[in-house]
């Protein structure tokens, strides 16, 4: 009978040593010691996050899918929500990870998703897709001040972003909130979003 395969408590043990050895960066093993675990207790939603996030760093994507998706329906994870949007991010399948990103985001307490929601954003900003960056800046900086956190890495980034985007008073207001934190804001930007800001004062009929 299946149930009597069951055995939760050697189950924990192998989760410890699957973590040890993710620690070990023995992520074949890990696999093996997990799959194990999982088995013998498949309730144990905790190790089945474990072994999702080993197969999804393996490169088996489509079984690391399959597994944050039963941690999801059985516990609404903002972690495994996020990890399903790199999962289907590594399938360059963008509209599909932002869907779970951003179920991630809604879900997840907002100083803890603050920093993966920033990653996210600075990924979209080195490949100069500026307007996905700046989506998910956007819901990094609500997350932010929800949590009454001050971010200068957001701050800058945003600039970066909004300027890109044609938003230079937006931009502006970001420098400017950097420098106020004690921070130097690039020299460049700033003389850049100034002169367009300026441009744009002066356009506009009096």
């Amino acid at each position: 009978p299946v149930a009597a395969t069951l055995d939760p408590v050697k189950a924990a043990k192998l989760h410890i040593e699957g973590i040890r050895l993710i620690k070990a960066d023995d992520l074949v093993g890990a696999k093996t010691i997990l799959t194990q675990a999982c088995a013998l207790h498949p309730q144990n939603m905790a190790c089945l996050f474990d072994l999702a996030v080993v197969l999804m760093e393996i490169g088996d994507i489509q079984l690391a899918i399959s597994k944050f998706e039963e941690v999801v329906n059985a516990d609404k994870n903002a972690k495994a929500l996020m990890n399903l949007g790199h999962c289907y991010a590594r399938m360059n399948n963008k509209e599909e990870a932002r869907h779970w990103y951003r179920k991630g985001v809604q879900l997840g307490q907002d100083e803890v998703i603050l920093e993966p929601v920033w990653q996210l954003g600075n990924s979209q900003l080195k490949n100069k897709d500026y307007q996905a960056a700046l989506a998910y800046f956007t819901e990094a900086e609500n997350k932010a001040a929800l949590a009454k956190v001050k971010d200068y890495r957001l701050l800058r980034d945003m600039a970066i972003a909004m300027h890109a985007c044609k938003r230079d008073a937006d931009a502006l207001k970001r420098l400017q909130s950097l420098q106020s934190l004690g921070y130097t804001a690039n020299p460049v930007l700033l003389a850049e979003v100034k002169q367009s800001v300026e441009s744009e004062n002066k356009s506009e009929p009096t």
